[in-house]
């Protein structure tokens, strides 16, 4: 069996945020028993799915994440108990529940705690009222302290809080004071993401003025790995930091190349070189899973049967090239960089890459030894990893 995380996706919003273009349904509109037979119905149709797959999988992780789940309410936790389960996830791996602040009571924090969740990751995004009103949040500062408040009650002690620097009418200082404010609570991991505005997002109408330019977004980034280092964190990749030990393991699976299995409406998974994606809208999913009954017990099984297996709508099997291109760059993502010798042993080498590290390396992007970014490096991240791709 071969090591492996499970992710499973609940594509339900109360609303859009309006810098989203995830997959995601908003159902804050319907009626309850709509919502609820909605819900009811998805859960019965991922529990199917997990029992479809046959692969021999031994996951160290389980991800429920969204989407909000927490909307899910106590339907989470009898889900949570049959995953942890049918995929054999005990107590000492990582369990980890996405929620948004105002979408889960006290009791349901402690049911998903005693369901065997062990890490909460919450979407903060600001601790500015007015901020959060102008991304489309439906919380307050206040509302998100009185759900940390409760999960520590429940007794999470595995907390990760996302936050977003680079939007609109955020200053430095009101950036500052977010982190002031989160560094102050103490969570075990912190997740900074500069804002992306996304085809299909409400914002995307926006004109280019309203964001902040790149200088500033920038200083909003180094300012954060100044003051998350000085207060103990570790910046162990791009976006995430983490208090020592605390650091995301099921998000390490993705950037060191591990093998996931996506359960639910547009899961992904990487499976033995396979790269799988599941249907979407939520509808088709849920029609197609009805009416499968046929287990896949077989990764080589995987080139014949995306599309016309269960909820898979399509898949690829990644070249060695691809592979190659695309261990590196996730590599590079990690603070800790590459280790060129045992990547060499594992990937190859593309022969172009040499005279790039050069290039870069002159530029003051990155370090050789091993290879890494250097801080420059972060900022300009992605023009780094296009110098590493194929063709």
């Amino acid at each position: 069996m071969s090591s492996a995380g499970i992710y499973t996706h609940f594509p339900f919003c109360q609303q859009r945020c309006h810098y989203c273009s995830f997959r995601s349904q908003a159902v804050g509109s319907l009626p309850e028993d709509e919502r609820e037979a909605l819900f009811a119905e998805y859960l019965a149709a991922v529990r199917k799915e997990a029992e479809l797959w046959q692969l021999p999988l031994k996951p160290t992780t389980l991800y429920l994440g969204g989407g909000t789940p927490s909307l899910l309410k106590l339907h989470l936790v009898p889900f949570l108990k049959v995953l942890k389960q049918r995929f054999g996830i005990g107590d000492h791996h990582e369990v980890t529940v996405e929620a948004n602040p105002a979408t889960v009571t006290g009791e349901e924090l402690a049911a998903l705690r005693e369901a065997g969740a062990n890490r909460l990751s919450l979407g903060l995004q600001s601790t500015h009222n007015n901020l959060l009103e102008a991304c489309g949040r439906l919380h307050s500062f206040e509302d998100f302290l009185e759900t940390w408040n409760a999960a520590r009650r429940a007794g999470f002690e595995n907390v990760s809080l996302d936050l977003i620097y680079g939007l609109p009418g955020q200053t430095l200082a009101d950036w500052e004071n977010t982190l002031a404010d989160v560094l102050a609570l103490r969570p075990e991991h912190i997740s900074l993401y500069a804002l992306t505005v996304e085809e299909g997002s409400r914002w995307e109408a926006l004109p280019q003025g309203a964001f902040p330019p790149d200088e500033e977004v920038a200083a909003e980034y180094e300012l954060a790995c100044e003051l998350l280092e000085a207060d103990g964190y570790l910046h162990y990749e791009l976006s995430n930091w983490a208090l020592p030990g605390k650091e995301s393991r099921h998000n390490l699976l993705y950037w060191t190349g591990g093998d996931y299995l996506g359960l639910g409406a547009a899961a992904h998974s990487h499976l033995s070189g396979f790269r799988v994606w599941n249907s979407w809208p939520t509808s088709l999913y849920l029609e197609k899973v009805k009416k499968e009954s046929r287990p896949l017990a077989y990764s080589w099984a995987l080139p014949f049967a995306w599309g016309k297996w269960a909820a898979t709508e399509g898949g690829e099997g990644l070249s060695l090239e691809d592979k190659r291109a695309e261990a590196l760059i996730l590599g590079l993502r990690l603070i800790r960089g590459v280790d060129e010798t045992a990547f060499r042993a594992r990937y190859g080498w593309s022969e172009k890459w040499d005279e790039e590290i050069g290039f870069l390396a002159e530029k003051g992007l990155v370090f050789t030894d091993p290879l890494r970014l250097s801080k420059q490096g972060l900022l300009l991240a992605n023009q780094v990893f296009l110098r590493f791709l194929e063709g």
